[in-house]
């Protein structure tokens, strides 16, 4: 082989190199979909109401697990249960008075009702016999009446002040679609003061470095941080920059209880060191008056990112609980 074309193969060979290496740092290559699993469910638990209240009231019962989510966690689509109609077990039918009754009964008559032999005129008494009474004594049945409502079946929501469940699944949800789900981790700064959760895990800054539960009354929100590309392989928050103001967050615990946000503002684009030094970004773990909101923090896509692991910026949403 002629060596200028020899030279021309290894040169672009070599391009070729450079350039999977080029995009793979620029995090351009990011395989398969994004990981999305199903939150937890409680089980309904049973309750106990009063007959009166039974007969008397219906509820409507909405859910926003998602259904879990698998994806992320719930569904948002409220689910509604009702109850059919059915006459109760037991319902008193008319009956005759005990005037009426005793006037028809054989034992009421006595002897003297026995010995009268002569074809007189019937009585006020034996016009009112049973036999003569039947067809009156029927009533109409009674009306059917409502039936207990199902006990909703969503799950309940985790205590406003202090939760004590540790958060185990997380969901974002824009405009009704599920943009994440995925299991949350405990997590912990490693020895280069860095977050840097397992990957297709949610790491929940946890105890004893940060002592807010995602949720929970406290001057710090609770932080909550993901990766978008690991291994060149899109990560569970590889959509959090596609979220928008009002978008809906739910957080499920240990416990089978869920705390509902929806989100501040639009993703916030800063520097890491930004992150943490800057006092413009010290809403991200510090609250002006204490509040009920979560963090969720991710590395920026491009630059950096990808197969290599690294970037300098990050994503940064703010939520604050609805219920």
């Amino acid at each position: 082989m002629h060596r200028n074309v020899k030279r021309a193969i290894w040169v672009v060979a070599l391009l070729a190199c450079l350039a999977v290496v080029w995009f793979s740092v620029r995090g351009l290559f990011a395989f398969g979909e994004v990981p999305i699993s199903q939150a937890p469910t409680a089980a309904p638990s049973p309750s106990v109401s009063s007959p009166a209240s039974d007969t008397a009231s219906r509820s409507v019962s909405s859910s926003n697990a998602p259904s879990s989510s698998g994806s992320a966690a719930s569904s948002g689509v409220p689910s509604s249960a009702s109850a059919t109609p059915t006459r109760e077990a037991g319902a008193p039918s008319a009956t005759q008075s005990p005037a009426s009754s005793e006037a028809a009964s054989p034992e009421a008559s006595g002897p003297a009702s026995s010995e009268a032999s002569t074809p007189a005129a019937p009585t006020s008494s034996e016009a009112a016999s049973p036999e003569s009474s039947a067809p009156a004594s029927t009533s109409a049945e009674p009306e059917p009446s409502p039936s207990p409502t199902p006990t909703p079946t969503g799950p309940p929501a985790a205590p406003m002040d202090e939760i004590t469940a540790a958060p185990v699944h997380v969901d974002v949800y824009h405009e009704g679609e599920q943009y994440i789900g995925a299991p949350i981790v405990p997590e912990h700064r490693d020895e280069d003061g860095e977050l840097n959760p397992e990957p297709r895990n949610v790491g929940w800054y946890a105890p004893p470095q940060w002592s807010t539960t995602p949720g929970e009354l406290s001057s710090h929100p609770g932080i909550l941080t993901g990766h978008v590309i690991h291994s060149g392989l899109k990560d569970v928050f590889y959509r959090l920059e596609e979220t928008r103001k009002g978008d809906l967050v739910v957080v499920t615990y240990e416990d089978g209880t869920q705390a509902k946000f929806t989100l501040d503002t639009d993703p916030v684009q800063m520097g890491k060191r930004d992150l943490i030094d800057s006092p413009e970004f010290a809403w991200a773990w510090e609250l002006e008056e204490p509040g009920r909101k979560v963090t969720l923090i991710t590395c920026e896509l491009v630059p950096g990112s990808g197969m290599t692991g690294h970037s300098v910026d990050n994503w940064v949403v703010q939520a604050t609980r609805i219920a």
